[in-house]
């Protein structure tokens, strides 16, 4: 061992003797000094009487030193200077030498070491330490301040420096916010004494610069007349600042049109203070009145107090330059004079302020519509249209209005009139005025089911009329094929003794709304009826699917063809489509199932005849309550999913914290896997259940197979409307959202997609008219109507 390692020996040798001395001392001091001298009492018996030696019997035992020696010398502790006679009394002590210093004759006074090794051990006598380094100040970021720290041991002689969990652990206190914060470590056992060691130390936690962070921008405020305080938005990195917390706002300038400013002062963990503007712009107006006349138009609009002037902007439907007229704010009304004729027109309006030369610009109000020219307003005849698809309590009836295209671009307008028949309006593509009208017929078969155009370029009209007298071979259900030009093909016929789990068409289309797709060759029709009456006395009601041969026009049910079919009772509404080779289905139950079924019949293309079906929706409530709260409005397929729609009260599926059979109705749309089945439930709309605010029943578009576009009305408790547009894809998540002022959607007809332009029919002042977005840029949609 060098000498080197020696000392360090030495000194945790006696680093550790000096510990049990202190740990006996401390041991002995705390036991009462006269706990065995109080009035002459005698020791403990277990306890050896002073003269005791050794052998602890009472006698002294005599050590005779070895012959000699000095006793005194040899007894290197010095704690034994009595000498002892031959029968064990004790001597008196020696005394040391008058002048002479007690002690100088103690054996441990004549043991010579080494000078170096003295002050060696002298050092190691002292008491070991723990020390902190000075910890640098922090600064406030919202997150707990944890320092790397310097931490040392000194046994005396020299530093150690130490590790973090090795040799000692840590607490935090106050670390968060402005202000001091503690540390406080205490020592693990890898030194003599560290573990009884505790040392903790103090720091800062300075407040942030409130001036170094950004303010995000303050949104444009709308004149009112009334000081404007708007919310600021202020983080310092992910924590977001909260007013009267961590700042105040001072604002000024802020009550007229222009420029106002927000000063936010520092407070508690932020000081400095930061400046932000915004502005205030007039009032948004609205047109109040569209006259159209030759060549000409005059838009009315509400006044905007304490303006300089309005814009007037116009520009024909679907192009991208607007023309701006400028009008003086003393007036609300200006003419527009256009020089081509039978085109639509879009018109906004805005009011603007000039303040110190600078331009304040008020939001522009709703577009309005307007022909320049009468008769150039695609206008359609809305006699026996429903504006909604259900009825009471929640049985859907078939829609009335049906779209469609021609190869020249055209749009047809197929709808079911009052009368009993069928009225096709053909418009222009370019300038949607009326082509032509036809009136269609349905003879024997006044019971309107639905309309389809199929992708074979052939129309198919279905319809039907009662069979109250069960007759089995009543022609009851009729579907006819047209040409282009409407012209009849042929038509084909299901009887009244049909059969689908149960036997009978007693009435059609009963409490339901008919779908019809084309597979190949092949129309697949999915509908409703009452059937034949029941043991009970009843007509139930049921869906029916059934096949037509297009070349031949025959008919086979479902049961017929051998393949089994998606049954559900009671249906309250039926839908039906294809993806890829696969043939889709949902159905509205309330009793055998009660839920919104999806039934998959996988390669039906190809022959396929196996039916999976799935319960992607269940209502709460009784077997056969008519009642669900529920609505299917529609279905469409991309590749491999399902994407059925509608809307409906909570049930199992809350809204806000709220489930159940009541209140509010919401719209929803469940994304479906055609091969597994599985099925994911989202809400679009989340309107409050107990609230006033409700969303229409909606509609749905395919634009490919992983988008698709759902329309619908929200209505608030005041009777106002806004048209909604949502983009979904696949899974039902919404990507793009718009809301338009002034719009409605009927629900009672499906919407059709031309080019990158969706069209439908809604009414206003009892006229009916064409609608459109152009799904390209929603957001600034074009909308064709006019509004008159």
């Amino acid at each position: 061992m060098n000498k080197q390692a020696a000392k360090i020996e030495i000194r945790r040798t006696l680093a550790f003797v000096l510990s049990i001395i202190m740990i006996v001392t401390m041991v002995f001091a705390a036991m009462p000094g006269d706990a065995y001298a109080e009035d002459g009492a005698a020791p403990p018996a277990d306890l050896e009487a002073p003269g005791d030696g050794p052998g602890g019997d009472g006698d002294s035992d005599i050590v005779t030193p070895p012959e000699g020696t000095d006793p005194a010398e040899d007894d290197i502790g010095g704690d034994s200077d009595a000498e002892e006679d031959a029968d064990g009394g004790v001597l008196d002590p020696a005394l040391p030498d008058e002048g002479e210093p007690a002690g100088e004759d103690d054996a441990t006074a004549d043991v010579d070491l080494p000078a170096q090794e003295d002050e060696d051990i002298a050092a190691l006598v002292a008491a070991p330490s723990l020390t902190i380094d000075p910890i640098a100040n922090q600064t406030y970021d919202g997150t707990a301040k944890t320092p790397a720290l310097t931490v040392k041991y000194n046994d005396g002689s020299s530093d150690f420096s130490l590790v973090k969990d090795t040799d000692y652990t840590i607490v935090w206190t106050n670390n968060i916010n402005a202000g001091t914060a503690t540390v406080k470590i205490t020592g693990k056992n890898t030194y003599p004494l560290l573990e009884l060691m505790i040392q903790q130390a103090n720091f800062t936690i300075l407040p942030a610069d409130l001036s170094k962070l950004k303010i995000e921008k303050i949104a444009d405020q709308s004149h009112s007349g009334s000081a404007k305080k708007p919310a600021v938005t202020i983080k310092n990195g992910n924590t977001l600042l909260v007013a009267n917390k961590d700042y105040t706002a001072a604002y000024s300038k802020n009550k007229n049109i222009g420029k106002a400013t927000v000063k936010i002062t520092g407070k508690g963990n932020y000081t400095g203070s930061k400046s932000a503007t915004f502005r205030i712009l007039p009032k948004t107006t609205a047109v109040s009145k569209m006259t159209q006349g030759t060549k000409i138009f005059t838009v009315t609009w509400k006044k905007v107090s304490g303006i300089t002037k309005y814009e007037v902007q116009y520009r024909v439907a679907g192009t991208s330059k607007w023309k701006t007229k400028s009008v003086s704010s003393k007036k609300t009304s200006v003419s527009i004079n256009v020089i081509k004729d039978s085109k639509l027109h879009e018109v906004r309006v805005r009011a603007y302020k000039k303040v110190s030369n600078v331009k304040y610009a008020g939001v522009w109000s709703a577009t309005a519509y307007a022909a320049s020219a009468p008769g150039s307003v695609a206008k359609l005849d809305i006699s026996g249209w429903y504006g909604s698809a259900y009825g009471w309590p929640n049985w859907a009836t078939p829609d009335r209005v049906y779209y469609y295209t021609d190869k020249g671009g055209n749009i047809g307008v197929v709808f079911y009139n009052a009368q009993g028949g069928l009225v096709v309006n053909t418009y222009k593509g370019t300038n949607y005025q009326r082509l032509s009208t036809k009136s269609i017929s349905l003879a024997e078969f006044p019971i309107f089911g639905g309309f389809y155009a199929g992708p074979d370029g052939y129309f198919y009209v279905l319809s039907g009329r009662d069979n109250l007298k069960e007759t089995d071979s009543l022609k009851v259900v009729s579907v006819r094929k047209y040409d282009a030009n409407w012209n009849l093909i042929r038509t084909g016929y299901v009887e009244g003794g049909a059969s689908q789990s149960f036997k009978g068409i007693y009435q059609p289309f009963a409490a339901g709304s008919p779908s019809m797709v084309l597979s190949g060759s092949t129309l697949i029709v999915h509908m409703s009826r009452t059937m034949y009456i029941h043991s009970d006395g009843l007509h139930h009601q049921s869906n029916l699917t059934f096949e037509v041969d297009t070349k031949t026009m025959q008919t086979k049910t479902f049961d017929q063809a051998n393949i089994f079919p998606p049954y559900s009772s009671h249906s309250f509404n039926q839908f039906v489509t294809m993806s890829g080779n696969d043939l889709v289905f949902a159905d509205h139950g309330d009793a055998f199932p009660r839920a919104v079924k999806l039934s998959v019949i996988k390669n039906y293309a190809t022959g396929g005849k196996v039916l999976n079906s799935y319960n992607i929706f269940k209502f709460n409530g009784a077997v056969g309550n008519n009642y669900t709260g529920a609505e299917v409005t529609g279905l469409e397929a991309g590749n491999g999913m399902a994407l059925t729609i509608g809307r409906s009260v909570p049930h199992s599926n809350a809204v806000k914290g709220v489930k159940g059979e009541n209140g509010i109705k919401n719209v929803y749309a469940i994304s479906t896997n055609l091969s597994t089945g599985k099925s994911t439930f989202k809400w679009i709309t989340t309107y409050s259940p107990s609230g006033t605010t409700e969303a229409s029943e909606p509609r749905i578009v395919k634009l490919n197979e992983k988008q698709f576009v759902i329309l619908f009305n929200t209505v608030k408790g005041d009777g106002t409307v806004q048209l909604q547009y949502r983009l979904l894809n696949e899974t039902g998540k919404v990507l793009k959202s718009a809301s338009y002022d002034g719009f409605t959607y009927y629900a009672g007809s499906d919407p059709i997609l031309i080019g990158s332009t969706i069209y439908w029919g809604s009414s206003a002042n009892g006229n009916g008219y064409l609608n459109a977005i152009n799904v390209a840029n929603p957001k600034i949609p074009v909308i064709l109507p006019g509004r008159a």
